[in-house]
């Protein structure tokens, strides 16, 4: 019988077949499903994630280093005890409450209220309702702050101006009772004071420019 694959193709035996076939020589030739090779990367091999281990790493960051006695006695009683009586110091020394006598402050302020108060004298501005130790008249008395030192007061009838232009006096209580103060300028530390209730008030309309060292305290509050 003739052996047509040997006549036509040459005497092959399966060794040179299987070395063609295994040619692994070309950098070109992959065997089939060979996908690391046909991408050309590498095998590697994924470790089991211990969770024990990584929780452990987790509760060693959260961790706080231990205090010592010391430590929580300084800043779990000693520091906020101190911090208490650091407010408590400027609560009592620097404010208060201060109770409104008489109807002078109508309809602003009315007889017996209670309001905050800041106990000081500095920085009083026009507008500002203080608290005054009047020895004159030997009572405490509170009025509102119409001109400081340096300006220009002057009353022509139920109008107020100071350095001259009316002031917006709306808060007022409606009065009637006209009076002429002519123009004065206030003296160095000392203020001009008005009660809202013009018609029923003892200010520096009698009293004269208030000395800054008399006012004790003013109204923060209402």
């Amino acid at each position: 019988m003739v052996d047509y694959n040997k006549k036509f193709f040459g005497d092959n035996n399966s060794n040179e077949i299987k070395k063609k076939n295994d040619n692994t020589d070309n950098p070109y030739y992959h065997k089939v499903g060979d996908y690391n090779a046909l991408n050309n990367t590498e095998n590697v091999s994924v470790e089991a994630i211990n969770e024990n281990e990584v929780v452990e790493k987790k509760r060693k960051k959260r961790k706080h280093k231990k205090r010592s006695k010391g430590e929580i006695l300084l800043f779990d009683y000693c520091l906020p005890i101190a911090i208490g009586l650091v407010i408590a110091f400027v609560l009592i020394h620097f404010f208060g409450r201060g109770v409104v006598n008489g109807s002078s402050m109508n309809p602003t302020l009315k007889d017996g209220q209670s309001v905050l108060i800041f106990k000081s004298n500095k920085n009083i501005k026009r507008n500002d309702i203080v608290f005054i130790h009047s020895e004159e008249l030997e009572e405490d008395i509170v009025k509102r702050v119409v001109a400081v030192e340096g300006d220009m007061f002057e009353i022509r009838g139920v109008d107020v101006y100071v350095n001259g232009e009316k002031i917006d006096d709306s808060y007022t209580e409606v009065h009637s009772d006209e009076q002429y103060v002519k123009p004065m300028k206030i003296p160095e530390g000392c203020v001009y004071v008005l009660g809202d209730n013009r018609d029923n008030s003892t200010d520096s309309r009698s009293l004269g420019p208030i000395d800054i060292d008399d006012i004790f305290a003013k109204v923060i509050f209402k």
